[in-house]
């Protein structure tokens, strides 16, 4: 099986940059829709109007429902299934939304969402699921193009190895480079600038595969903002605590963590990378307009930072980076700009094929290197 992967960020095209970020606080629960890629000046808020001009226009909007969805209404489920919990939960506008659009025009897609499960937890998950869309959204009703697929219970914890060799294959690349940005954070104490060297570099020579998204995620990591510079504080906070640190909001310190940390990660970043594969594409010849909800105010705000630009065609094409007025004439910004320009460019191609056992060998790479870390018998031979 050949797994096609497609650097995302064109340097040859341009590096484009959105010259505004809005991060208010949000404190309310509720959903967060977003489109990882979309056309120039697209839309990028989700509501009936849109579904209803895809309906006239024979597309089908599809909804990818990530793990942290899949929680609350499992909760919601388990403490009743009132409708007064929605709220509590983050999912009134998410009901609001299906209700308030024709019958069959709105397709959820809740299997990402099982994958990152342990199966045991994703039978639960998916009978709640049931029980939920009955009660809270009666008109509602499976695409003929769904796929239902079945669990079976075998491990009662779940990490990158547990998972079947397709999915590993898919996850390998965010997966290792999240494994690495972690051992550069911990083991590297250079100045910031050669910290993001020796990341980009690792990923270079031991993925040969730079993605955008993980290394704009490593570039506000490792940076040092100073103390005027609150925009930048606040994305590298939201990106530490996403990539870089426990459920808990507390620092990786075991193996295991760090696996876990970099298997929650990388699930986050491959339900973009899906989102942006599934875009405009056709299942049974019904053309595809694909979101994303969930209720991680974390996830979407990252969705802010770094989006994609439809080129060709084709989503994904262009990576879209936050350009912050703080980040002018500032000696780090403008390094680790013309290192990343530098290097992607010399390596620049369009597409490259990388087998899903040289993928999972190269996780396999950065499991043992991390296991070395932190003192543990590397896990492969």
């Amino acid at each position: 099986m050949q797994l096609m992967y497609v650097d995302l960020l064109l340097i040859a095209m341009g590096y484009l940059f959105l010259n505004q970020l809005s991060l208010k606080t949000m404190n309310d629960k509720k959903t967060y829709f977003f489109k990882p890629s979309h056309a120039v000046f697209g839309k990028t808020t989700l509501d009936s109007s849109v579904v209803f001009l895809n309906r006239s226009r024979k597309v089908e909007t599809t909804i990818i429902l990530d793990a942290n969805i899949m929680i609350s209404i499992e909760k919601v489920v388990k403490e009743g299934n009132k409708r007064s919990l929605l709220k509590k939960y983050g999912l009134h506008d998410f009901i609001e939304l299906i209700n308030g659009c024709p019958s069959k025009s709105v397709f959820l897609s809740p299997g990402f969402a099982f994958n990152e499960m342990p199966p045991a937890n994703a039978i639960i998950s998916k009978q709640c699921y049931e029980v939920f869309v009955k009660q809270h959204l009666p008109g509602f009703s499976d695409t003929e193009n769904v796929i239902h697929k079945g669990f079976s219970e075998k491990i009662k914890n779940q990490g990158y190895l547990n998972v079947d060799l397709d999915v590993q294959g898919l996850l390998a690349i965010p997966f290792s480079a999240l494994l690495y940005l972690n051992l550069i954070d911990k083991k590297c104490k250079d100045n910031p600038v050669s910290k993001f060297e020796k990341y980009i570099d690792r990923l270079a020579v031991e993925l040969d595969f730079l993605s955008a998204k993980e290394i704009e995620i490593a570039k506000y990591c490792f940076a040092e903002p100073s103390s005027d510079s609150l925009e930048t504080i606040k994305i590298k906070r939201i990106l530490r605590r996403n990539f870089l640190k426990t459920s808990e909001d507390k620092a990786i310190k075991t193996f295991d963590e760090a696996l876990r940390v970099a298997f929650n990660g990388a699930c986050d970043l491959n339900l973009i990378n899906s989102a942006n594969i599934l875009q405009g594409k056709e299942i049974n010849g019904v053309e595809q307009d694909v979101w994303i909800a969930t209720t991680d105010k974390k996830l979407y705000k990252f969705s802010k930072i770094l989006s994609y630009i439809n080129f060709d065609g084709e989503a994904g094409k262009i990576a879209a980076a936050v350009f912050l007025p703080e980040h002018d004439k500032n000696d780090y910004w403008e390094q680790v700009h013309k290192i990343h320009k530098s290097l992607v460019g010399n390596r620049f191609k369009d597409k490259k094929e990388i087998s899903r056992e040289i993928l999972i060998e190269k996780a396999k790479a950065a499991i043992n290197q991390t296991a070395e870390f932190y003192q543990v018998v590397p896990l492969f031979g």
